[in-house]
């Protein structure tokens, strides 16, 4: 499959995952537009949806250390693209889902992506969903990625979410839209960070429907030059659950960083807890880091590194 890529996409999809190696396991390839490779592996089941704007992955009950790369590389200016996948984990299943979706845009026209990723978890899966979206190329078109993702957890189910968003992106909408059931937990990490005058939407809503359902979501931000960053998160606690959301933005320059907690609790003992700190870098992290050697932008960066590690 990576020789049938031309340079400018193997060099995209090793910037999305570190490596090129990624079609030894179950995966599924869209480019510009169109599925153009598809593999599964022992348990795990990856089929084409009959209008071509996207996936249907089965992982059967009991897989253990399933592995599936999805990723999407847009390199054309201009492509528009869609896609609806849709994500069926059997019951004690334990599979990581690594997606990546790279733009590289090198003219004048909007090139965008815009992805729906739909979960349904049976009792006791486990499932880790790891998410990177990044943009690059010289054009002067607009490069736009709008991920969407909803999520079902049966009971005593999992799933982690880690997602960043850290180059390039001019401007993202990203949904994440989640049901916990009983004694089901749901983790989502997120890392964002924005430059010049790009933007970004985030906006998270989790219901913990089920006696004992759990969340915990950590949004690690920076922004900066005149670049604007919105993050909405939504709690609602319908029965004994525990619920945590946190937002924590480094803001720079001329930036704009807004956080709207809404927490609302229809239970005696829903526990619910929303943070939110948002500020500057501390000069005196940066006089300490230079007394050590490196420069202003130096010790800037290494601190911006390690908020967003």
């Amino acid at each position: 499959m990576i020789s049938s890529l031309r340079s400018l996409e193997r060099k995209i999809l090793k910037e999305l995952y570190g490596r090129q190696d990624i079609f030894r396991s179950a995966y599924s390839l869209r480019l510009n537009g169109k599925n153009t490779g598809v593999l599964g592996a022992e348990g795990i089941y990856i089929s084409q949806k009959a209008d071509g704007r996207g996936i249907e992955v089965r992982v059967d009950a009991g897989v253990k250390h399933g592995l599936v790369h999805i990723p999407v590389i847009v390199s054309q200016s201009g492509v528009r693209d869609s896609v609806e996948n849709t994500f069926y984990i059997g019951e004690g299943a334990q599979v990581t889902i690594v997606a990546g979706c790279g733009l590289h845009n090198d003219g004048v026209h909007l090139t965008q992506h815009d992805g729906e990723h739909v979960f349904e978890l049976a009792p006791g899966a486990r499932v880790r969903y790891i998410e990177t979206h990044l943009a690059a190329g010289p054009g002067a078109g607009l490069k736009v990625i709008n991920p969407t993702t909803l999520i079902k957890l049966g009971v005593n189910s999992e799933m982690v979410l880690d997602t960043t968003q850290l180059l390039g992106v001019d401007f993202a909408e990203r949904v994440t839209r989640c049901e916990v059931g009983a004694g089901a937990k749901m983790v989502a990490k997120e890392k964002l960070m924005t430059d010049g005058i790009q933007e970004v939407i985030s906006r998270y809503k989790i219901k913990l429907a089920g006696k004992g359902a759990k969340s915990d979501l950590v949004s690690r931000a920076v922004a900066k030059n005149r670049s604007r960053q919105s993050f909405y998160s939504v709690l609602d606690g319908v029965c004994e659950c525990f619920g945590h959301s946190e937002c924590n933005a480094i803001i720079m320059d001329e930036a704009f960083v807004k956080a709207v907690p809404d927490v609302t609790a229809r239970h005696a003992e829903a526990k619910l807890i929303h943070e939110a700190a948002i500020g500057k870098i501390a000069e005196e992290q940066i006089v300490k880091l230079m007394s050590l050697g490196l420069s202003a932008r130096a010790a800037e960066q290494k601190i911006i590194d390690g908020f967003l590690r």
